[in-house]
């Protein structure tokens, strides 16, 4: 379900390409266990994917973190994700968080000012409430 979500209409033609012919390390497959979590259909598969694996967890939308968060689950944001590349000098922390403004994703624009003040004072990432943003 997560890779047909890449194919929407709302979704940007770079990672459309992407998504239509990934790289040789992804594998894209559906849970063994699906979960029915009241949820979108690619964050209950997201969610039952990370439980299986026992891995962490890449999730945006607030219920669905809550949701991850509640089974267990490390969960971690798009900006925190972003963070932690800035922090091991992978990315450009404000190029990176100024490209993904110019996609479909919905920012609060006080996360962004958060992570740019964190970058700026070199402030580790506060984990919040089980989770890191």
């Amino acid at each position: 379900m997560i890779a047909q979500e890449l194919q929407g209409r709302q979704t940007p033609a770079k990672v459309k390409e992407w998504a239509s012919r990934p790289p040789l390390w992804v594998e894209v497959r559906k849970p063994a266990k699906p979960e029915s979590l009241s949820l979108d259909a690619g964050e209950e598969d997201a969610i039952a994917l990370a439980m299986e694996f026992g891995a962490p967890i890449l999730l945006d939308e607030r219920e669905a973190r809550g949701v991850a968060k509640r089974k267990g689950l490390l969960v971690i944001g798009t900006i925190g994700l972003l963070e932690v590349a800035a922090s091991r000098n992978l990315l450009n922390l404000a190029d990176a968080l100024q490209a993904l403004q110019k996609t479909n994703i919905r920012v609060h624009p006080s996360l962004i000012q958060d992570a740019l003040k964190r970058k700026i004072g070199e402030q580790p990432i506060p984990p919040r409430d089980g989770y890191i943003e």
